[in-house]
């Protein structure tokens, strides 16, 4: 079976253009729009509260044959998991909350790193005590 990739849709200057006009939108490229941290608690808000997704964007000025259908029910639903992952907050800083966790802890290995370096200082102070034993 031959797997269908879907093209992703690229905005052209004058998509670019109309879409920065809307006060919910922070920038955009050819390939991805910004949302305003507002309207994504906007959003999150009008779905909980019964409303449509499609309603929620039009309702806040988005021309969905613009957008497109599928762009914007895939950023509502990651909004959705966010917000009931994280509350709020989790919407207004998404960075925040999507940092991975580290393999290893870096303060673990610098203490490693420390009492290797004091036992390599303790057994060449011990050897210098030795030889100074010898000479005496």
């Amino acid at each position: 079976m031959s797997k269908i990739v879907k093209k992703r849709t690229r905005f052209t200057r004058e998509q670019i253009t109309e879409l920065e006009k809307n006060p919910n939108v922070e920038r955009v490229s050819k390939k991805a729009i910004t949302y305003a941290k507002e309207f994504k608690v906007k959003v999150v808000h009008d779905i909980t509260n019964g409303m449509k997704v499609r309603d929620s964007f039009i309702k806040h000025g988005f021309d969905l044959e613009l957008i497109g259908e599928n762009r914007m029910y895939v950023a509502s639903g990651r909004w959705l998991n966010r917000y009931n992952q994280f509350g709020a907050e989790g919407l207004i800083d998404m960075r925040k909350f999507n940092k991975q966790p580290r393999a290893y802890n870096p303060g673990k290995r610098k203490l490693y790193e420390a009492s290797c370096c004091l036992r390599e200082y303790d057994r060449k102070l011990k050897n210098a005590a030795e030889n100074v034993e010898h000479i005496e």
